[in-house]
């Protein structure tokens, strides 16, 4: 259904976490319309105050995680792949690959989702420093972009299939930033997105206040079907204290936690690729995106202004 507005244009917008039809319905201010996910005018945005453009943002010094994998039920599991970032200045190329632009060079502009930022590899986006990685969102643009950031990768670097995946980090909050942990196919057996899957294992977005969502994307249950799988949690201070974002994917499960807590899992109820595309290799990516479908829903903040997301580690362990 299309909606025209006296001034301007309204996005009729497919959500990325908005409006499940037969799973768990999350993300605040939209609604389920004719088959589409869109707006609810409605609902109040839980916006915050907006912040000082002109305030300045210190690296965080919350104390840092402590991980402990017992709290995810497994025994004889061990670390097969991890960064601690103890090195500063740029990632290692051994571990990451940066990923450059407006997502045009990977075939899908925009990133997909209408996206505003252009990722780069420059340090003032992507960098190393005292232990911890800084993934950086600014009103410093590139080129026409009115917006940089980070976008990085383990690609054929760091596959997994199975496993426990856990990041501490401390996430962005500004009005507009869409913070992501998250992993795809490396080389999916069943196509392109969605038929090869999504696991997400946390996202935020500025407009929200201290809530994370945890999603899954399938052929089945995605945001271009206007259905989607996943829930979310609110969590205290995830813009100024270290947390720990895990997920525990077995052969028939995949489970979300926070700080060792569960709080979502996913069991197919089809055994099929469209339910179940989770049985290749899997990659990890970090970035912060600025605006797009769902993270620009409630507008950008004005003005001059930069938010981080700061990364003590990343962890992968898998049975023995």
């Amino acid at each position: 259904m299309k909606k025209m507005l006296a001034i301007g244009m309204l996005l009729i917008i497919v959500f990325l976490t908005g409006c499940a039809q037969t799973t768990v319905t999350y993300g605040e201010g939209t609604k389920l319309e004719d088959g589409f996910c869109v707006v609810d005018d409605d609902v109040k945005s839980p916006i915050e105050e907006p912040q000082d453009p002109n305030d300045t943002i210190d690296t965080p010094t919350g104390e840092i995680c402590q991980m402990d994998i017992e709290e995810y039920a497994v025994t004889n599991y061990e670390m097969v792949w991890n960064d601690e970032f103890e090195t500063d200045g740029m990632l290692d190329p051994l571990k990451w690959e940066y990923l450059i632009g407006n997502g045009s060079d990977y075939g899908i502009p925009g990133w997909g989702n209408n996206e505003l930022q252009y990722y780069t590899n420059d340090e003032k986006n992507v960098n190393i420093a005292d232990g911890i990685l800084t993934i950086t969102a600014t009103t410093e643009g590139y080129s026409s972009y009115g917006y940089t950031s980070g976008r990085v990768r383990t690609k054929d670097l760091g596959d997994f299939q199975y496993g426990i995946v856990e990041v501490c980090a401390i996430m962005p909050d500004t009005l507009g930033t869409w913070p992501a942990i998250w992993m795809l196919p490396t080389d999916s057996p069943y196509g392109g997105w969605p038929n090869g899957g999504e696991i997400d294992i946390m996202e935020a977005v500025g407009f929200e206040t201290d809530t994370v969502h945890f999603n899954i994307h399938t052929k089945n249950d995605n945001w271009g079907t206007s259905r989607s799988i996943g829930a979310y949690s609110n969590i205290n201070n995830i813009a100024t204290e270290y947390h720990r974002y895990g997920v525990k994917w077995l052969e028939d499960e995949i489970i979300f936690y926070v700080d060792g807590i569960e709080q979502f899992s996913y069991i197919p109820v089809v055994d099929s690729f469209e339910y179940w595309p989770f049985d290749s290799e899997f990659h990890l990516l970090l970035n912060i995106a600025v605006g797009g479908a769902w993270g620009g829903q409630r507008g950008i903040l004005d003005g001059d202004w930069d938010d981080s997301m700061y990364v003590d580690y990343v962890r992968v362990y898998q049975e023995k």
